[in-house]
């Protein structure tokens, strides 16, 4: 890797630019607005010189573009989750593990997450070019999910599968950007709770995983003895 001068960093190089991306990061994560947000006071943060900074970022926007880039890269974890194919019974566990993890995800990088969709609100092409890149792995994995979920019935096909995963990630999404872009409202005088946003997307994950009708609950044995004996 080359600072901006061309030179090769070595690793105390390395660790300076690091500490650059982690202090932004940080900042963003505690409230600091992008009107206040600059090279200088992300220098001094880090405890460097604001000279230093333009050693490996050409200005904010280079390091917010390589910071939402690396943070990006992350949802290949999510991705994981959707990786082994889920049990039809346990769909709502399988659904509650990811919506999890995707908070998760949300809470450790909100700062970055949330200025990405603000900068493709305002047209950010690269910004989007990126999250696209991002997304596209994790849709693709639900919409597979949903598929394996529907074989033997005539609900779901290839492209309204794509359909549904899109529709849910978006909304998800945006969902969550909201609830944390309104914490740093002052003015805000009522947010959506978390543990609210979390069952609402459960349940809806589960209803669109599953064909109609399905639960996607494992049933209790003693449930299953008492429904056997008032058949």
């Amino acid at each position: 890797m080359l600072n901006k001068h061309g030179q090769s960093l070595k690793p105390k190089g390395l660790e300076t630019r690091r500490r650059l991306l982690e202090t932004a990061a940080s900042l963003l994560n505690k409230g600091v607005s992008l009107d206040t947000l600059s090279a200088p006071s992300v220098a001094r943060a880090a405890g460097m010189s604001p000279a230093a900074f333009y050693i490996y970022f050409n200005d904010m926007q280079d390091l917010l573009l390589e910071l939402t880039s690396e943070t990006l890269e992350k949802m290949g974890d999510l991705v994981r989750l959707l990786s082994t194919p889920w049990s039809p019974h346990l769909v709502h566990s399988h659904a509650e593990a990811f919506v999890e993890a995707f908070h998760q995800y949300w809470y450790a990088h909100h700062g970055i997450l949330v200025y990405s969709i603000f900068a493709i609100n305002n047209g950010d092409k690269e910004v989007a070019r990126l999250r696209l890149e991002a997304s596209y792995p994790v849709i693709r994995a639900l919409a597979k999910q949903m598929l394996s979920l529907h074989v033997g019935t005539d609900e779901l096909g290839p492209v309204s599968s794509v359909a549904r995963a899109n529709l849910l990630w978006s909304g998800m999404q945006q969902m969550t950007a909201s609830v944390f872009a309104a914490r740093r409202e002052p003015s805000a005088t009522e947010v959506l709770d978390p543990l609210d946003l979390k069952r609402a997307e459960v349940d809806t994950l589960v209803k669109l995983m599953l064909p109609h009708g399905a639960s996607g609950r494992q049933i209790d044995k003693r449930d299953a003895t008492v429904q056997d004996q008032g058949e």
